[in-house]
């Protein structure tokens, strides 16, 4: 999972991503070693913020220095773990763009409900339920994937649960 996080980060990083207000990631280093996690966990969740206030600009300069943080944070973490499966692929097709998008919406759903960050399943179906919301957006000129477009219709039915079920092995 790690090297596959590090993969995409790699990817997006030489694919071309500027605007609202990015963390200062150069103050995260300093202090003791909790210090430095606090930090480091505070951008996480402003990197995530700033993705999901953000259109999928791969042009934008602050885009990228968002999503690269947040994956950078997301290999790294002891404190949260993230699970990318058949259905977080189906979400955002071979979109790497939209794929930032839907990792700072499981970041922030886990970073704000600490209760729920390790119930895979409430996390993967908050995360897609905002990520919907956010594809939805007029304002983010997104081109819906036939996977987010059919768990945006399972969620108008109230079904996206068993939409995202679908896809698991047993």
């Amino acid at each position: 999972m790690k090297n596959l996080i590090l993969l995409l980060l790699l990817a997006y990083s030489y694919s071309p991503v500027h605007a609202q207000q990015v963390p200062d990631y150069s103050s995260i280093n300093g202090g003791t070693t909790e210090q430095k996690i606090a930090r480091a966990n505070e951008a996480a969740l402003q990197s995530a913020t700033y993705l999901l206030a953000m259109p999928p600009d791969t042009n934008n300069q602050d885009v990228k220095d968002a999503a690269a943080y947040l994956l950078m944070w997301m290999a790294a973490t002891p404190d949260y773990s993230f699970e990318l499966g058949d259905a977080e692929m189906e979400l955002y097709g071979s979109n790497t763009a939209l794929l930032a998008v839907l990792l700072a919406a499981m970041v922030d759903y886990e970073m704000n409900n600490p209760v729920n960050k390790d119930d895979k399943y409430k996390v993967r179906l908050n995360a897609t339920r905002k990520f919907i919301a956010y594809a939805q957006n007029p304002a983010n000129k997104v081109t819906m994937p036939d996977g987010l477009k059919k768990a945006a219709a399972a969620d108008k039915k109230g079904e996206l649960d068993k939409y995202l079920a679908s896809f698991d092995k047993e």
